[in-house]
């Protein structure tokens, strides 16, 4: 939720090139006179993204980076551990770029999901380029009945690889942006994923690569919504 506000927040700086904005991620809505000070010097160090937190000496500025994220062990392409392999919004060119990539690195199986089929002769093209089995299925991730259905269909082995490739994109100024804008543009990205974790069987050992933007990153001018 924090990183998801700090992105927006970044976006917002983009309608107002005239004033400087940086973001602050407090521990609590109840600062107390340390704190309140903490975080006005947090506001003169120019740092672009930073959280403030107790320790043990009182409080601490941290400066968020792209490296915090624990990272996973490694998963070798080549080790045999490609048999089924999900790609949500499979038959946008991001999921087809993902299916043509795994399939080239020995997918025995891929499913696409989308909203619409994938065409047929683009399918026809990558089977008879590397062998495999690929599976277009229509499916909103946003309809639990149709993607509990579809995966009782076509997830009984469980997937080794989910590749979460759905989203939808809103754009405008951050003052016109309403409510509903905002959740259909989460309904994919976010609900949708969390709708794939919950009903889509997976592996013990398997995997889940999120798609995200560089707009997440960077923010830009009308991408409040998208980039949060």
């Amino acid at each position: 939720g924090h990183v998801a506000l700090a992105a927006m927040h970044r976006s917002i700086g983009f309608d107002y090139p005239e004033m400087t904005f940086r973001n602050l991620d407090l521990p609590s809505w109840e600062l107390t006179p340390a704190s309140g000070a903490a975080a006005v010097e947090a506001l003169l160090t120019g740092c672009g993204d930073t959280a403030l937190r107790e320790s043990g000496t009182g409080y601490a500025l941290f400066e968020r980076t792209m490296h915090d994220a624990p990272t996973a062990p490694q998963w070798p392409l080549d080790s045999g551990l490609l048999d089924d392999v999900v790609i949500t919004g499979g038959a946008g060119a991001i999921g087809l770029h993902y299916a043509r990539y795994l399939a080239e690195h020995g997918a025995r199986r891929i499913v696409l999901l989308s909203r619409r089929a994938a065409d047929a002769n683009v399918l026809r093209a990558l089977a008879a380029e590397n062998g495999g089995a690929l599976v277009s299925v229509s499916c909103d991730i946003t309809d639990p009945d149709r993607l509990s259905a579809v995966a009782a269909e076509n997830g009984a082995d469980g997937a080794s690889l989910i590749v979460h490739a759905a989203g939808r994109a809103t754009f405008g100024a951050a003052a016109a942006l309403t409510p509903a804008a905002f959740a259909d543009t989460f309904a994919v990205k976010v609900g949708g994923l969390a709708r794939v974790i919950q009903l889509w069987p997976v592996r013990p050992d398997g995997r889940m690569l999120l798609c995200s933007s560089v707009s997440g990153v960077w923010g830009g001018k009308g991408h409040a919504a998208y980039s949060a």
